[in-house]
């Protein structure tokens, strides 16, 4: 056995020890070649007098190395074929026994699998068990589906990862892990659908962990999964176990029914829009994401409290989610595969899952930095359907029925008359110009303006319109149903000198703000000041706050006299501010975003890291008020590593550094009206 432990930052011990290691010979057949024999490095063949047999060798290739054990149906086993006719089970085995401690077994291997099932109901198929040390398989029987981890057909011929934990298993037990293939030639519709090849097995890892296997922690993004199935994944997430799940609405479209699934964690750096990428789903996949909730504590409890923030439902091939996420706050995705309503197996693959980052402001916008500008052929089809009529009202004739929509942004440097000609647009076509605003992750195009909307037939699209220099514009395409639109071209002019309407909706910025600025004082305190246009009838100021541009939210709301803010002990990292004015007659003006981020030793206190031998990291505090007082840790993303609040400062503050990666980190700590940071240089 092979024991591997893992320190987190804030101590906590995690155990799993290696009962059978994928790589030796046992795990993966490599030591010799076998055909009709009773044993292969340490497992038990049971062939009988089958037709088909379990072998050892290189016809079926290899995940690892060079041998795999599969399915034959020659005597001499020199084919990886099956007879879709036949009417046979044949077994390997191999006791495993628990270590005392341990109450969770984690099985994982890959398989090549096609064989034949319809829908849920299995035919010819692959079975793995972990039964009682009492079932002794035979040729010819099934093993008892009381013990059936695995029951998996028409999977891929490609080499397909499989995971089955086992909750609750005896601690010093010993158990029995069985894989069969079974052949019949029972399927009515139509006999004889078989689909080569059978099963082909390689990698067989067997772990035993006291850590619930359920979810798993994804480390970073871009993260990327290859060929996976769910068989095997267990039913951890139903309808009674995850509150509230997606979808409450339809509950015939409750994802949870009974199908198995599989579920990922994930805490990104950085706040803003991320896309989720899932390629060659079987039919009847579902895909959610939870942001927040309870995780499961034990094997029978799911995902609770969580918000259900984006879905994807009872498709196949191509699948993708978008969603709006905020830096340090965790996620949760879950995969589960339905084949019917029926509870004889519901599992199925995936060819490749991508989770990608925060890397774009926000998808499915264009910002067009000069004019003029051409964009060659298009589709809104793979774009996120983000805008409604709820976010800056109708425009136009009102095109946010359902469809995907694509964006561009853009501001002109001079004024006058500007065109946009699109060609070769497919069949309703809906179009929108809008002024000033804000895209926003979550709510689309908040407070703009509407200058020009309408739908087209199809063909050919020409929209003119003034625009004014310094303001910014969004020029949207929608398609009026739920599919995308096309275009062969889309091109938006440079302005041409123009007379200005005589009412026009975009105000420029100066015309009602005459100051908006900010600073960082000497305690770390942030300072606000602005100055209103004396036109300007206010009600009320609100004072927005975030740490992406792109998701901001109130902090403060003042009378309409004030003139400046002050925010006392902001978060490390850099702040972006808006300033939201609502004016006596009801309209509501935005700002500009405004940044701000303290950097080095902002007050007296002092604050310095050192790192001794054995990577263990001593933070001093020195000088600190007797107030609670927080310390975090941070790498050069940006990435929050630890936090801890304190009720009062102490001399040294203790860290094991062993997990993390050498380089260079800083250390945060901040109290009301002080703040201070330290560089730490992590070793090899």
């Amino acid at each position: 056995m092979k024991a591997t432990w893992s320190w987190l930052l804030h101590g906590w011990l995690t155990a799993q020890v290696i009962l059978l290691d994928s790589t030796s010979n046992a795990g993966s057949f490599e030591s010799q070649n076998v055909c009709g024999g009773t044993s292969a490095d340490g497992w038990t063949l049971v062939n009988g007098t089958q037709t088909h047999r379990w072998s050892v060798g290189t016809l079926a290739g290899a995940y690892h190395g060079s041998r795999a054990i599969f399915i034959s149906d020659e005597p001499d086993c020199s084919t990886y074929q099956y007879d879709i006719a036949g009417e046979d089970v044949v077994h390997f085995y191999r006791d495993i026994s628990v270590p005392p401690g341990y109450n969770y077994l984690v099985v994982s291997f890959y398989a090549r699998l096609q064989g034949d099932r319809v829908q849920a109901w299995l035919y010819d198929y692959l079975g793995v068990y972990l039964a009682p040390t009492t079932i002794t398989p035979t040729p010819g029987t099934l093993v008892p589906n009381t013990y059936r981890q695995v029951g998996a057909a028409r999977i891929s011929n490609e080499w397909t990862y499989f995971e089955t934990h086992t909750c609750g298993v005896s601690s010093g037990g010993t158990y029995r892990l069985i894989f069969s293939w079974r052949t019949t030639n029972s399927n009515p519709s139509p006999a004889n659908s078989g689909t080569q090849p059978p099963a082909a097995i390689d990698c067989i890892h067997v772990l035993a962990t006291n850590t619930l296997p359920t979810v798993k922690d994804v480390p970073a993004l871009p993260f990327k999964v290859g060929l996976t199935s769910t068989c095997g994944a267990q039913n951890d997430f139903t309808s009674t176990n995850v509150s509230p799940y997606c979808n409450t609405t339809n509950v015939g479209y409750n994802m949870y029914r009974n199908g198995e699934d599989l579920v990922w964690r994930f805490v990104p750096s950085q706040s803003g829009e991320i896309r989720i990428q899932i390629w060659g789903c079987d039919p009847y996949s579902h895909w959610t994401l939870y942001e927040g909730g309870t995780p499961p504590t034990d094997c029978s409890t799911g995902l609770s409290g969580g918000t259900c923030i984006a879905e994807d439902i009872w498709g196949g091939g191509y699948r993708r989610l978008y969603a709006c996420v905020n830096a340090g706050q965790t996620y949760y995705l879950v995969f589960n595969q339905t084949q019917s309503t029926v509870t004889a197996t519901n599992c199925g693959k995936f060819d490749s899952l991508l989770i990608e980052p925060v890397e774009v402001p926000i998808y499915g916008v264009t910002y067009v930095a000069n004019l003029p500008y051409s964009h060659g052929p298009g589709s809104t089809q793979l774009q996120r359907n983000r805008f409604d009529n709820s976010n800056s009202g109708a425009c136009g004739n009102g095109i946010y029925n359902g469809g995907p929509d694509w964006i561009w942004q853009f501001t002109p440097s001079t004024s006058g008359n500007l065109t946009i000609n699109i060609t070769g647009s497919s069949t309703y076509t809906g179009w929108a110009l809008y002024c000033q605003g804000q895209i926003t992750c979550s709510d689309g195009l908040d407070n703009a303006a509407c200058v020009a909307g309408g739908i087209s037939g199809g063909g050919n699209i020409n929209i003119n319109s003034f625009v004014q220099a310094g303001i910014t514009y969004y020029f949207i395409l929608n398609h009026y149903g739920s599919g995308g639109c096309t275009f062969d071209d889309l091109t938006i002019s440079a302005p041409t000198p123009a007379t200005p309407p005589s009412s026009y909706p975009c105000m420029p910025l100066t015309q009602w703000i005459t100051a908006w600025e900010g600073e960082v004082l000497n305690n770390g305190t942030h300072r606000l000041l602005w100055r209103m246009a004396p036109s300007l009838q206010v009600r009320r100021f609100v004072v927005e706050a975030g740490n992406s541009p792109l998701e901001l939210t109130p902090l403060d709301s003042l009378p309409p006299h004030s003139t400046e803010y002050f925010r006392i002990a902001p978060p490390p990292g850099p702040i972006w501010y808006r300033l939201r004015v609502q004016t006596s007659e009801g309209s509501l003006l935005t700002s500009s975003l405004l940044r701000l981020e303290s950097s080095g030793t902002l007050t007296p206190a002092a604050l310095s890291a050192y790192v001794n031998a054995g990577n263990v990291l001593q933070v001093r505090l020195q000088g600190w008020k007797d107030r609670p007082l927080t310390i975090e840790m941070y790498d050069l993303q940006g990435r929050r590593l630890f936090k801890q609040d304190l009720p009062r400062p102490v001399e040294v503050v203790t860290l094991s550094l062993t997990h993390l990666s050498p380089g260079l980190y800083y250390v945060w700590a901040y109290q009301e009206g002080y703040r201070a940071k330290a560089p730490v240089l992590v070793g090899p």
